[in-house]
């Protein structure tokens, strides 16, 4: 029997949904937040990272701000320039704590830079180093962790509350899913923040594809 596309992207689309929805402290502000960061250091330099498919969101997350006219850069590409003061560093820690990730916030914050983290575990080490944790109550490989009773369960209850019917989508897709409707929804607002236009932004785009 064939599944219906459609209804299952309107799960897919709900599951999602669900983690802007969930009601749990600082997610409403998770937006306003980074676009108040990100602005704050629009004069400087704006690094970002993460690893695996999280890395994915914040390398297209950089390419909009560099369309936006900041000075964004991915952090392992070889023209990365060094931070310092008036620079802000956005990583991406949705379980808490990665141990590359938490070693390159305390290596930024002794430059002198800002941190921005954004995480699914605000209780996590990576977010704890940080000068601002950017908060999605998502499902993450953590999860895993938390079945088998591991201290990082504030978002076990939305969790569960995603799990009463057959699932989509897996392991860290959730978390992945919601970091690209949460860094869209601030380019929209930083466009507005900056006085960009979209004409402007599709000026900035390369010709060389």
């Amino acid at each position: 029997m064939a599944e219906n596309v459609a209804s299952m992207a309107a799960q897919v689309l709900g599951e999602i949904q669900r983690v802007f929805n969930s009601g749990e402290n600082g997610v409403e502000n998770s937006a306003s937040n980074l676009v108040k960061e990100i602005a704050q250091s629009k004069e400087g330099k704006i690094v970002l990272h993460g690893v695996g498919r999280e890395g994915l969101m914040m390398r297209a997350f950089t390419m909009r701000l560099y369309h936006l006219g900041l000075n964004a850069h991915c952090l392992g590409d070889m023209t990365c320039p060094p931070v310092g003061e008036g620079d802000l560093f956005i990583a991406s820690a949705g379980p808490g704590s990665f141990s590359s990730i938490d070693a390159l916030i305390t290596t930024a914050k002794d430059a002198g830079a800002r941190v921005a983290v954004v995480t699914a575990q605000p209780g996590g080490k990576a977010p704890s180093l940080a000068h601002r944790r950017i908060y999605l109550p998502a499902q993450t490989m953590a999860d895993d962790e938390v079945a088998k009773g591991s201290d990082q369960s504030q978002t076990a209850d939305v969790h569960d509350k995603q799990c009463e019917q057959e699932q989509i989508l897996p392991m860290g897709s959730v978390y992945e899913g919601a970091m690209f409707i949460l860094f869209e929804i601030a380019v929209f607002l930083l466009r507005r923040e900056l006085g960009e236009t979209l004409e402007s932004m599709r000026a900035r785009h390369t010709n060389l594809e």
